[in-house]
């Protein structure tokens, strides 16, 4: 079984949600769009620190870890807005984190928290 199955199990008992709708205001000044979707893959707590950790699933074809970890920079934005939008929902003291699971390598990127 792979890394990411086995991760899977053990953070299971702390899975809040999967395919979890956001609707996240744009706080830029004048554009068209007033609000920002997207769909958290899996939302859970960590159990060591407390941590709420948006999970989201990635598809890109990536060598290897080391391919992952620089394709996982274009997603920084896209993590930024969805630990954004986690933190003011759930109020958590612990700011969260963003992980991006990388299904085709098995590989597991953490964004590290939005600060």
């Amino acid at each position: 079984k792979s890394q990411l199955f086995q991760d899977y199990l053990q953070i299971h008992p702390t899975i809040l949600a999967r395919e979890l709708s956001l609707l996240i205001p744009n706080d830029s000044q004048g554009g068209p769009v007033e609000f920002i979707s997207g769909t958290l893959d899996m939302l859970y707590q960590d159990p060591n620190d407390g941590a709420f950790v948006v999970v989201d699933y990635k598809t890109d074809h990536v060598a290897d870890e080391a391919s992952a970890k620089i394709r996982a920079e274009s997603y920084q934005t896209q993590g930024s807005l969805y630990c954004t939008a986690v933190d003011a929902a759930l109020k958590s003291p612990v700011p969260s984190r963003c992980e991006l699971w990388f299904l085709e390598t098995g590989t597991r990127v953490s964004l590290g928290s939005k600060e």
